[in-house]
């Protein structure tokens, strides 16, 4: 790997380095390195799930070169650097063209059935689906996700996903729950919609409405309990 052109930033501390515009083998790729044990654990079982998906969805992933040791004891992850902007960066463009709440409707569908493929075919839920994380190519409608360190993926009947604090991994319901990666996505997008009433009106806010409304009567249902009696079942 050449990284005598590669930029790097840091993510926490200096154990944690991430290059970018790195070359491997002619390609340009991204470069997730560490030498942070617990780091590594991570990283390593997001590459697993990262690879699984390839497998299933290879259309939807970038492409996972190889994950392995440097000099140094530092664990390098390596993988392919998308060059269609990410949708936060693709909204920016979108402001000043009068077919903006077009153009957003057709990329809302694409990412639509880009979770379905992801969801069925690979059992995979991303997470943290916000904007920056999915990757978007208006000419050929292609739809890509990246960075997997919150997702969960079902393989031979078990779930694999990194542990995260946030998530209870005991409950029935873990790894099952595929409406949160549109909810993410939705409500990043709704933060940066500009110019665009048509599709905000019309599309966006019936949407978010329709979620709220329904997630708060499951809720209710919840903390209601099946007899009635106010106590959880």
């Amino acid at each position: 790997v050449d990284i005598s052109q590669a930029t790097y930033n840091r993510r926490q501390n200096v154990r944690n380095m991430v290059y970018l515009n790195a070359k491997h083998m002619g390609k340009t790729v991204v470069l997730k390195t560490t030498t942070d044990p617990s780091t590594m654990l991570k990283y390593v079982l997001e590459a697993v799930i990262h690879l699984h998906l390839s497998h299933k969805a290879p259309h939807c992933v970038p492409a996972l070169h190889f994950i392995g040791m440097a000099a140094g004891n530092r664990l390098v992850v390596c993988s392919e650097q998308l060059r269609t902007p990410s949708v936060a960066s693709w909204t920016k463009t979108l402001q000043r063209r009068p077919d903006n709440s077009r153009a957003l409707y057709f990329m809302l569908k694409n990412v639509c059935n880009a979770f379905a493929v992801i969801q069925r075919t690979a059992r995979f839920t991303h997470r943290d689906a916000h904007t920056s994380n999915v990757y978007y190519n208006e000419k050929t409608r292609q739809i890509k996700f990246i960075d997997f360190d919150w997702s969960c993926i079902r393989v031979g009947g078990r779930i694999l996903s990194v542990p995260r604090y946030l998530y209870d991994t005991t409950r029935a319901t873990y790894g099952k729950n595929r409406s949160v990666d549109l909810c993410i996505f939705m409500r990043c997008l709704g933060n940066q919609l500009k110019n665009a009433p048509a599709f905000i009106n019309e599309i966006w806010l019936p949407l978010m409405r329709r979620y709220e409304r329904e997630s708060g009567e499951i809720l209710l249902h919840k903390m209601a309990g099946k007899d009635g009696s106010g106590e959880v079942t």
